[in-house]
């Protein structure tokens, strides 16, 4: 038992720094998205010419995190408390777990 609470607290430990790094890196790209996305459309749209399809998707997403974030920012929480409510559930676990051996699995056998 000690050496499983053990165990426990180092991947806790270790998965400290990797959940730090995204979000923070969500947080940048929210940032990104709604201070200078805008910038690059307005030079964008000064030369009139139509633009690509992924530019065009980013300028999208742009305007959503603009007017949505307050709506955005709560449902995501939600969905993180929604999806760590779900996992306590051994039938969740195991639907998860599965799916993630699959994915995994075709990630080494490509």
């Amino acid at each position: 038992m000690e050496n499983t609470e053990a165990l426990k607290a180092k991947v806790k430990s270790a998965m400290r720094y990797p959940t730090f790094i995204a979000g923070f890196v969500v947080m940048l790209l929210i940032g990104i998205l709604w201070k200078l996305v805008p910038v690059f459309e307005q030079i964008y749209g000064s030369f009139g010419a139509s633009l690509p399809l992924p530019t065009m998707i980013l300028i999208t997403l742009s305007h959503i995190i603009q007017h949505y974030i307050i709506i955005i920012i709560p449902m995501a929480i939600g969905a993180i408390f929604l999806i760590r409510y779900l996992l306590t559930f051994n039938s969740v676990k195991m639907i998860v777990d599965t799916y993630i051996l699959k994915v995994s699995d075709i990630w080494q056998h490509p």
